[in-house]
């Protein structure tokens, strides 16, 4: 809802750290940027294309947010005993009983599915 409604880049990240899962959070809304919010601005006029840029670009920072958290939780799931192939299939309720497989896919997340801990984790 922040990111459709163009809420202010601190403003979503404050919130995005908040949640209880941001990994998922961001991709999902990464695809939000990509899909229907970018599908309802397809005219040539000068506000649409605005528009779908800002959409662009907030799918991409929401993306390698992502990347950066799945980063971190590689680096140190010794530390927090979190398995993180266990953490990429686990399914979410919040999340249409999806994994991070599965929205990653949706989402059109390709730089998340190319992440070396990701590919990692999927190798096992």
């Amino acid at each position: 809802w922040l990111v459709e409604n163009g809420a202010h880049e601190s403003v979503v990240d404050t919130v995005w750290l908040k949640l209880e899962n941001p990994v998922h959070a961001a991709l999902a809304a990464a695809g939000l940027c990509r899909g229907p919010a970018l599908a309802e601005h397809k005219t040539d006029s000068f506000l649409d294309q605005q528009e779908r840029r800002r959409l662009e670009l907030t799918a991409d920072r929401l993306e390698h947010l992502a990347i950066r958290m799945l980063r971190k939780l590689g680096l140190n799931s010794h530390l927090i005993n979190i398995d993180t192939q266990d953490y990429i299939e686990e399914r979410k309720s919040d999340y249409r009983d999806q994994s991070l497989v599965h929205i990653a896919s949706e989402a059109d997340c390709g730089h998340f599915v190319l992440e070396p801990a990701y590919r990692k984790a999927m190798q096992q």
